[in-house]
């Protein structure tokens, strides 16, 4: 999971919510560190834009390309325990159903080998494995 802050220097609640986000990160030292982009870069731009967001900070959680959550404005402590807490369930749940598909094409991938197979001896065929 990822977590990006798009902010920038200038921004009074976005310095609040940086300094709430180090108070994160010193208590779930376990946890990736967030990622922080400056909102006049061209990325910061680009990232806002991407996600519908007009305000700053806004903060973008995603699971590889799946964006969990976005929240524009800035957060207490509190609040980010809980919003990344259900962040990280749904990470946990969209990672366990992308194991699930992938073992159920693994699964039918096999069916249809054998199946290939069961069917070339019913023809009489013989076919190097």
């Amino acid at each position: 999971m990822k977590a990006t802050l798009i902010s920038t220097t200038w921004c009074g609640p976005c310095r609040e919510f940086k300094k709430v986000i180090k108070k994160y990160e010193e208590k779930h030292p376990e946890e990736p560190p967030f990622e922080v982009v400056d909102g006049d870069s061209r990325e910061g731009c680009a990232l806002l834009k991407k996600h519908d967001s007009e305000g700053i900070p806004t903060l973008v959680i995603t699971e590889g390309a799946k964006v969990l959550h976005v929240e524009v404005g800035g957060l207490r402590l509190a609040e980010l325990e809980r919003l990344m807490q259900g962040c990280w369930r749904k990470a946990d749940a969209h990672l366990a159903a992308k194991e699930r598909k992938r073992a159920g094409a693994k699964k039918a991938g096999a069916k249809k080998s054998g199946a290939r197979k069961a069917g070339a001896k019913k023809a009489g065929v013989r076919k190097a494995v």
